[in-house]
């Protein structure tokens, strides 16, 4: 072979060598992003200590060393000096589920590692960081992807807090492996751990059972309202209808309230409790509205002054109309969390994934004849209950009551569908009805009339439309009844 070719030879194989180490190095560094190998470090990081009670930021800073974050599929590793100690977390990475603004997203981490000096109260990362949990020192990363990250000193029950950018961090890189990977935790979960992530602390349960009574006889008017109950549904409709579109979601479009404005964020409700803190940490319970009670909850976003408001505003319906006699209903109109920037004045709702922050449980109705039970009583009874849009009639927990003259009191009661059905006159799939006389009633069922219906959720309620419902019949128009509620929030 002649020495021409040879050094032909020994240039194209030298080509071909260069290729394949360019082509094999690129390969590493795509596989590397695909598989979420992803490192965030830096020498020094300045924290702030925050007051845990009202979650404010105070002025004394804490240095934070060798910070280093690494991320790997699901997982994030956490290592860095604080206060002379070296701190090492292991987080399993989930979606969240709170966030503000358009084509926003978020990750939380959970922890099993216990350390014997400090605890985990956040791990979080925003995909574009909104105002309304950012610092006032830390304003000028919204919108850029940043990690909320604090700890709990045991022992002095200090909080240190950071916010820190994540420079040369793909959200979406992070977010992609873990969006399809199923988890044991369920949404509420997630959504629980979420909002004890933003606010730094969690819900405290206090009183969070409302419970309301109305009659015809003790000053408040039942039908003594606004609006119609057809108006306030459309209301209600319209309402639920620029959540949808996203213009009442914070971040959004945001929405500025102020003295001048006329118009309100929920109908019937006064845009003032979103803007001030008036129920910190605590169930509060409305019922000025007799057509619209509602329950919050209130918060302050870690480290700002900036408040969260968890809100659940039900629609509760009870008259007398001569097509289907003495109705009681109550539903949920509105369940959301309203934030409030008083910096900016900005007001919305945070978008929520696939959940609902509130979820009502035990709710009870009650629709009590007072009339003397000689002269009126019920003549049939529908009842419906609907969990998360699906409708039952006659499933949920029942009681009806007799009475007859001279007894305050129930004279028997019967508490199952089987016995409600075994002693009425006829029934439909829709209708039960009882004999169609308080003297024909007397006479078959002994211990007195049907006067007082009771009932009881058996399913939670979760999303506007959920509620319970009950109605009858009566012999005359009734002079004096009672209708009452009760449900306790969760969240």
């Amino acid at each position: 072979m002649s020495s021409k070719i040879r050094k032909h030879l020994s240039r194209v194989l030298l080509f071909v060598m260069i290729l394949n180490f360019f082509s094999g190095t690129q390969y590493k560094v795509h596989a590397n992003q695909e598989t979420g190998n992803l490192k965030f470090n830096k020498e020094y990081i300045n924290g702030v200590y925050i007051n845990n009670d009202i979650c404010k930021e105070l002025e004394e800073n804490v240095e934070i060393s060798n910070f280093n974050l690494t991320f790997n599929v699901d997982k994030a590793y956490l290592s860095f000096n604080i206060l002379e100690e070296e701190l090492h977390y292991d987080f399993e990475l989930f979606p969240g589920m709170v966030f503000y603004g358009e084509n926003n997203a978020s990750i939380i981490g959970l922890t099993e590692i216990i350390s014997n000096k400090y605890e985990v109260i956040s791990f979080r990362i925003e995909r574009k960081a909104s105002d309304i949990g950012l610092m006032k020192h830390k304003l000028e990363l919204q919108g850029k992807t940043v990690l909320h990250f604090a700890i709990k000193q045991k022992e002095s029950g200090k909080v240190i807090y950071i916010q820190e950018f994540l420079e040369n961090i793909n959200f979406d890189t992070l977010l992609e492996p873990i969006q399809n990977i199923k988890k044991e935790y369920e949404n509420k979960k997630i959504l629980s751990k979420e909002y004890e992530y933003i606010f730094g602390n969690s819900f405290l349960k206090g009183d969070n059972t409302n419970t309301y009574s109305i009659s015809t006889n003790d000053g408040k008017n039942i039908n003594n309202f606004d609006l119609t109950n057809k108006e306030l549904s459309e209301k209600s409709l319209e309402v639920l209808e620029l959540l949808k579109t996203k213009e009442y979601i914070y971040g959004e479009k945001n929405l500025y309230i102020d003295q001048a404005n006329t118009y309100s964020l929920f109908p019937m409700i006064d845009d003032s409790i979103f803007q001030s803190m008036t129920s910190y940490n605590k169930w509060s319970h409305n019922n000025e509205d007799k057509h619209r009670p509602y329950s919050y909850w209130q918060y302050y976003y870690m480290g700002t002054n900036n408040i969260a408001t968890i809100i659940v505003v039900m629609s509760w319906i009870h008259n007398y109309n001569v097509t289907t006699g003495l109705v009681n209903s109550l539903a949920i109109a509105y369940n959301e969390t309203v934030v409030y920037n008083p910096t900016t004045g900005a007001l919305g709702c945070t978008a929520l994934q696939d959940t609902n922050p509130v979820t009502v449980t035990d709710a009870i109705l009650n629709t009590t004849i007072n009339d003397d039970p000689s002269e009126n009583c019920f003549l049939s009874l529908t009842q419906g209950e609907t969990s998360r849009g699906k409708t039952y009639s006659f499933n949920s927990i029942i009681s009806l009551m007799l009475r007859w003259i001279g007894n305050n009191t129930a004279t028997k009661i019967w508490s199952t569908w089987s016995t409600i059905r075994g002693n009425a006159s006829s029934s439909t799939a829709d209708t039960i009805y009882f004999y169609e006389s308080p003297a024909l009633q007397k006479m078959y069922y002994e211990d007195g009339v049907v006067y007082s219906f009771n009932t009881e959720t058996k399913y939670n309620l979760y999303e506007p439309g959920d509620g319970l419902s009950i109605a009858g019949a009566t012999y005359i128009i009734p002079v004096d009844y009672t209708c009452s509620f009760s449900y306790t929030v969760t969240e």
